[in-house]
């Protein structure tokens, strides 16, 4: 699902990135850890402001980012190795590929979004992580907040519901962070396949 004018106009604001910068980098290093040398997938990518971010504090090798939106793409292209249009339910990527995922304000956009960590996994080597922040569904629920956003309103997530995800997809939750009502950061780790 693409973005309304407005989360478009929030996710390219300088203001976005400094959140992202000095508020949500911590308290993800907090759970994962950093990830020096690292081959790293940004999954809905938006602007590209997570590029820079991921290359300094978890000082990740390299970094390809994925959006829908190809005007999004535009602006995320100086940053990354790799700006590809593509769709997070199906990752035009081979299997084993990156060290990690990072899937930031993505999945609550994506109405299967159950497929999206199973292709995630996919792309991942074994012990391979996912780095995310997501939006709960009490908030684009609620009678304010959710009117400004355009989201799918089916098959949306609790705090609950989201690690039973995780965990139905085959992986396994490192770490998370409520914040408030409405937001959770984690962090989840691709097991070894039981042969």
């Amino acid at each position: 699902m693409r973005l309304n004018i407005l989360e478009k106009t929030w996710v390219l604001n300088p203001v976005r990135r400094w959140a992202a910068e000095y508020f949500e980098v911590p308290k993800l290093l907090s759970l994962g850890g950093s990830l020096p040398g690292a081959r790293v997938l940004d999954v809905g990518c938006g602007g590209g402001i997570w590029t820079p971010l991921i290359k300094r504090y978890f000082q990740a090798a390299h970094v390809d980012s994925l959006d829908l939106d190809s005007t999004m793409l535009r602006s995320a292209s100086s940053r990354a190795e790799a700006s590809i249009v593509g769709d997070a339910c199906n990752l035009p990527f081979a299997d084993e590929r990156y060290d990690a995922v990072f899937s930031l304000q993505t999945l609550h956009h994506i109405e299967d979004w159950e497929s999206s960590l199973c292709e995630m996994k996919r792309v991942l080597r074994p012990g391979g992580k996912i780095y995310g922040l997501e939006t709960l569904a009490n908030l684009l629920r609620h009678p304010f907040w959710g009117s400004w956003m355009t989201h799918p309103e089916d098959n949306r997530f609790s705090e609950e519901s989201f690690v039973l995800g995780l965990r139905g997809s085959g992986l396994q939750l490192e770490g998370v962070k409520r914040l408030g009502k409405w937001f959770l950061f984690f962090v989840a780790t691709r097991v070894a396949d039981k042969n």
